[in-house]
């Protein structure tokens, strides 16, 4: 299970905008999932190997995951995502 929270809107020094997600993985050690961790990404980006920035914007992103399957996160939202394997 993966917990996901969209953040926002992030550029970088070179002016190219990415999402801001913030994640926890309930596979990591004790540590990492109260920490999580935060990324940064393109479209197309991977968060843990396990999802798939499809497109973002100032409101949402939407990440696909498991065979075929989409969730779209409101900024400032956060949800619980199960990836099957």
């Amino acid at each position: 299970m993966i917990t996901v929270k969209y953040r926002g809107l992030y550029k970088g020094i070179t002016g190219k905008e990415m999402a801001f997600i913030d994640a926890k993985n309930s596979r990591g050690n004790k540590q990492a999932q109260k920490v999580g961790r935060k990324f940064y990404l393109p479209a197309n980006g991977r968060v843990y190997d396990a999802m798939t920035v499809r497109s973002f914007d100032a409101q949402q992103v939407v990440l696909s995951y498991g065979k075929g399957k989409e969730i779209a996160l409101e900024l400032g939202k956060e949800k619980k995502v199960t990836i099957d394997e």
